[in-house]
This record gives structure tokens, sequence and C-alpha cells, in this order.
């Protein structure tokens, strides 16, 4: 028998007929996703814009209204703060799962889409108990349109990788039993 290689020992591509195979195994990996990165840096950037202004607001849940303050040029109450910081920590959950859930992260695309067109067109029904204005309408909804892309266009990379142990062909060294040659 030939010496292996520690190259040969990882092959990828099948051996060749005359060869004999040694072992064999197939390399399984995780599967991900491109949209992983993605709900990843929005539940990142909603769970920092949220957590700063719970800092700023406090949670003084008995006079909401009372508790408005900004984060990074965003108004916020102490209600919409908690939500945002929620929904952030789920979204960082999403992005953990392999294979970015594309349900989990249609479905959070979809209310964050929707949540934010509304909340951009009619700014003043939200003012009281969220803080929010228009600009705030319009940040959540280009948070959720990306992650609708994402889920939408990103593919699911499969990870698996045949792997081959090749031996050489076998030299006759002397025979076995019957006449069988045996490896040296």
């Amino acid at each position: 028998m030939r010496p292996i290689s520690q190259t040969e020992q990882n092959q990828t591509v099948m051996p060749a007929a005359d060869e004999r195979v040694e072992g064999h195994h197939v390399v399984e990996h995780a599967p991900w996703s491109p949209a992983q990165a993605i709900v990843l840096g929005a539940g990142t950037v909603l769970v920092v814009v949220g957590g700063i202004a719970l800092a700023r607001t406090g949670l003084h849940f008995d006079n909401i209204p009372g508790t408005h303050a900004q984060a990074a040029g965003l108004r916020h109450t102490s209600l919409s703060a908690a939500i945002e910081l929620g929904v952030g920590v789920v979204l960082l959950g999403v992005g953990a799962i392999p294979g970015a859930a594309r349900g989990p992260m249609t479905l959070f695309g979809t209310l964050l889409l929707g949540a934010g067109l509304v909340i951009a067109i009619q700014p003043s029904s939200f003012h009281k108990w969220l803080g929010y204005d228009a600009g705030n309408g319009v940040f959540i909804a280009i948070i959720g349109a990306v992650l609708l892309v994402a889920a939408m266009v990103s593919p699911v990379i499969w990870g698996a990788r045949n792997r081959w142990r090749v031996g050489g062909s076998p030299d006759v060294v002397g025979a076995g039993h019957h006449g069988v040659p045996h490896w040296p």
C-alpha cells in the first residue's frame, strides 16, 4: 500500500476505480444563510436603540405619556423602548437559528413594515403613548422591508461533503489462504 498524505485522507472527490477505499464518511455542517447576518444586524440595532431609550426613560409604566426621551434621533417612551428592546432580542434569537428561520423573519418583517408605514402616515395617533413621530415610522418600516427582502432572496446553504480515505492497489506479497492476496 502506498503512503497516504494528509491531503489525500480528506479528499472531497471520489477515488479512482483502481484505488481501494479505506474509509468514507460524510461531514455535515449546519445550514446557514446570509439572511442570518441581516437579521442579527436588525436585532442588534433594535436592542441598542431600545436599550438606550429605556435607560433614558426609565421603567415608569405608571406615567407612560410623561416618559418621553430621544435615542439615536428617534423619540420614545418607556413603553416603546421596551417594545423595541423585546423585538430586538427576539430577532437576535431568530438570527441564531441555523438557516435563518425564514418564517419568523417574514412574520417580523411584515409586522414591522406594516406598523412602520402606519406610524409614518399617522404619527399623531402614536405620539402620546409611544412617543413616535414620522421618523420612527420610517425607521421601523425600513427594518421591516430589509427583513422581508432578506427572507425572500437569501439562499440557505447546506453544507455536506463526502470524505474518502484512499489506499493504493494491493501488492501481492504472498498468497493467503486459498490463493487470495493479502495487504502488506
